[in-house]
């Protein structure tokens, strides 16, 4: 049993484990790893004449964000086109990586940035989120 203690020059597996397993929780409970979500920002660029037209004025690479709450990217979130067809009308709209621009532009240039925020700010971008859906619906009503 002298193996257990740490004067001991004697380590075993299961103390290593236990000492790893403590600087894990340390670490992590200190950082809120464990509380901590993922956020997708999508940086695009559709190639519509619209798209182009802002890119050459802006020489960015990129002119359009939008904002995911899950890796798939099915449902993202921005402010763009109403209609797919009018770059003029535009507003909070749902978009998705198969629908919408994003499926009409298969050429889509995107950068995705995951970023790990931390609970409770996820829980307030998802707020904000539900109540642009929200206003949205009942505006159209």
């Amino acid at each position: 049993m002298t193996e257990l203690f740490i004067n001991s020059n004697i380590f075993t597996l299961f103390d290593f484990f236990i000492i790893g397993l403590f600087n894990l929780l340390r670490y992590n409970i200190l950082r809120n790893r464990w509380f901590m979500k993922n956020i997708y920002i999508v940086l695009s660029q559709t190639g519509t004449m619209f798209s182009r037209a802002l890119k050459f004025v802006t020489r960015a690479k990129y002119n359009h964000v939008s904002i995911s709450l899950n890796e798939s990217l099915d449902t993202m979130y921005s402010f763009g086109r109403l209609n797919a067809y009018n770059p003029f009308i535009g507003g909070f709209v749902e978009e998705g990586k198969n629908k919408g621009v994003f499926k009409r532009f298969q050429n889509t240039q995107a950068m995705v940035i995951e970023l790990s925020i931390s609970e409770h700010k996820y829980n307030a971008i998802k707020y904000f989120i539900d109540l642009f859906k929200i206003t949205i619906i009942n505006s159209f009503r």
